[in-house]
């Protein structure tokens, strides 16, 4: 009995790491978080890669962009464009 509970407890720990990390705080992530640039508004172009960026807390983020020259506005404040990306919209000015 007692090796069944420390095996459940080992794999709820294991599955929490994961989420955790899948968050961006642990490791970076791969995939967007958004369909909208939040530099422009336009719609966040499939063949751009995500740009990876730190924000002030020390997470991690990856935000899809409508092209590769909105990154220069992005790498100047990645937490105002990383709150816009997860809410899915354009940034405000």
């Amino acid at each position: 009995m007692r090796t069944v509970a420390l095996l459940l407890l080992l794999v709820a720990t294991a599955c929490g790491s994961a989420a955790f990390a899948a968050e961006g705080t642990a490791e970076k992530p791969q995939a967007a978080h958004n369909s909208v640039c939040p530099v422009s508004g336009d719609t966040v172009d499939a063949d751009t890669k995500p740009v990876v960026v730190k924000l002030k807390d020390g997470s991690f983020i990856a935000i899809g962009l409508c092209c590769t020259d909105c990154k220069k506005e992005l790498n100047a404040d990645p937490d105002k464009f990383a709150a816009a990306a997860l809410a899915n919209k354009k940034a405000a000015k």
